[in-house]
Formats: C-alpha cells, structure tokens, sequence
C-alpha cells in the first residue's frame, strides 16, 4: 500500500503491520462489564513485554494447582494466565470467570493466536 507524506511516497508493507498487531490486542467489551465496584469497557494486552519466566511461571503454576496443559498454546488455563500477565490493566482469574463468555473467548482467542505464533 502507498501513501504519500508532502509530496513523498511512503511504502507501507502490511505484514509489518501485521506482526505489530499480532503482539498486542485492545479488546472492546460488547457491553460495559461491572464486577467488584469497577466497569470494565476495554482491557489492552501486550504480550511483547512477555518473557521466557512469564511463560514458565505459568507452568509451574498449573502444575501446582493440578491442572495438566501438555500443549500449553491450547490450554484454556494457560492462556487465560497469559494473558492476565500481558494484560495493561491488573486483572485477575476472578474477573475472567466472571466476564461473559463471548468476552473470555475473544480474549483467549487472541491469546492463543500469539501462543501459536511464538512456537514457531
């Protein structure tokens, strides 16, 4: 895609937009979502500030509650752990049991998405 700038052409390749975008996700409630005194409408994640210790930490997490995830990117538990690390806002799991469903999918989704895309 082109764009120009004053006369000159700027050359925007999407796949650098792309890779942008696959590291962080704005997520826009359907509806305003209240729990605990607080309304939620939009939650930022930014799985970029992530680290090898966010990823093993979560592990270890998992297994000291007995939750098995062999295949961590398709873990339910473990990609909501994840991104309640790469979440701008602190969250915690009792926000994400609680949200709507459509909302938790969306989230997860996404989460997943960077999960997949971190392995190869």
């Amino acid at each position: 895609m082109d764009n120009t700038n004053n006369g000159e052409i700027i050359i925007v390749d999407p796949l650098d937009q792309e890779e942008e975008s696959d590291y962080t996700y704005t997520h826009n409630f359907k509806k305003p979502f209240s729990w605990e005194g607080k309304t939620y409408e939009i939650l930022h994640f930014d799985f970029s500030k992530l680290n090898g210790r966010d990823f093993l930490m979560v592990g270890t997490e998992l297994t000291r509650l007995g939750i098995p995830a062999p295949v961590p990117s398709l873990s339910g538990e473990y990609q909501a752990r994840v991104a309640l690390r790469a979440c701008e806002e602190k969250i915690d799991m009792t926000l994400l049991y609680a949200m709507p469903l459509i909302e938790v999918n969306a989230i997860l989704r996404r989460t997943k998405d960077f999960l997949l895309l971190s392995e190869h």
